[in-house]
């Protein structure tokens, strides 16, 4: 005999939500930036909202000029990604930083 009610099973996650902060970022380092977004996290975002502003979706980048460094850019985004996707992007972004000279911290939120 079969039954059909059956407790939900929890599958792994398979996503997980990060803030990405960039400080002192050149424009050369910048379009390195985007290119490994791009690049390491190729998943759909788990935070979409289509009523929302484009301006403040996932996809768009959030950028701003760095107080005090001229000719810099800093960025606070809110991201989703695997965890592998996550730590592709993580290496990356070390290895940008140490060419480009940006600080950079990944950390997970959930």
């Amino acid at each position: 005999m079969t039954n059909a009610l059956r407790l939900p099973t929890h599958s792994a996650i398979t996503h997980c939500t990060f803030t990405m902060h960039l400080d002192g970022v050149t424009p050369k380092g910048r379009r390195s930036v985007e290119q490994a977004l791009v690049e390491c996290l190729p998943s759909p975002s788990q935070l979409t909202d289509f009523a929302t502003s484009p301006l403040f979706s996932e996809w768009f980048t959030q950028w701003r000029r760095t107080p005090g460094q001229r000719g810099t850019v800093e960025c606070n985004q809110l991201l989703t990604g695997s965890p592998e996707e996550v730590e592709c992007l993580r290496e990356r972004l070390d290895e940008l930083s140490r060419s480009y000279g940006f600080t950079v911290a990944l950390t997970r939120v959930d």
